[in-house]
C-alpha cells in the first residue's frame, strides 16, 4: 500500500459540488442585497438634499425648491433669485442627481406640478410644505415623508 499525501479525484469532486451548491443558494441573496444597498444610497442622497434645502431656506432666508423629475428620474434644488426665477443650485448637494435604472418614483403627493417635474417649495415666509413619495426598486420600497421641517423614512419592505 502506498503512502498518499494528496486528495483523491473523488474528494475533489465532492468539494467542488458543495461549493457549487453554496454559490447557487447564495447568489440570489447577493443580488437582492445589492439592490437594497442601491435603494438605501439613493434614499440617503434624497434625504440629504431635502435637509440641505430646509437648512438653506431657514438660515439664508431663501425660497428653495426641491424638484423631482419623473421622466429623467432625477432630483435637484433651485433657489429664487431677485427676479423670482429659480436657477439650479450648483453646490454638490443641490446639483442634479439621477436615480439608478433600477430605482423608480411613485405615489408623489403634496408636490406642485410644473411640466414633467414636481416640487416642494421651502419658503421661510410661508408655512413649511408637507408631502411624500415612494422610491422603489424591483424588490424593495421606501416612503419618504416631509412634514414641515421633519423628514422621515419608512421602510415598506419587499414588494
Amino acid at each position: 500500500m502506498k503512502d498518499s499525501t494528496g486528495f483523491t479525484l473523488f474528494e475533489l469532486v465532492i468539494v467542488l459540488a458543495i461549493i457549487a451548491a453554496m454559490v447557487t443558494v447564495i447568489a440570489p441573496y447577493a443580488s437582492r442585497s445589492n439592490e437594497s444597498l442601491e435603494l438605501d444610497n439613493r434614499t440617503r442622497e434624497i434625504v440629504e438634499t431635502l435637509k440641505y434645502a430646509i437648512n438653506l431656506a431657514e438660515i439664508d432666508n431663501q425660497r428653495i425648491r426641491f424638484y423631482l423629475d419623473t421622466n429623467r428620474k432625477s432630483f435637484y434644488l433651485e433657489t429664487a433669485d431677485e427676479d423670482g426665477h429659480f436657477p439650479l443650485i450648483s453646490t454638490s448637494v443641490g446639483r442634479e442627481r439621477y436615480l439608478s435604472s433600477s430605482c423608480h418614483l411613485m405615489d408623489i403627493e403634496g408636490f406642485e406640478m410644473e411640466g414633467q417635474c414636481c416640487y416642494l417649495e421651502f419658503d421661510p415666509m410661508q408655512s413649511w410644505p408637507s408631502g411624500h413619495f415612494v422610491i422603489f426598486g424591483n424588490e424593495f420600497q421606501k416612503k419618504i415623508e416631509i412634514q414641515s421641517k421633519t423628514i422621515s423614512i419608512t421602510d415598506e419592505g419587499a414588494m
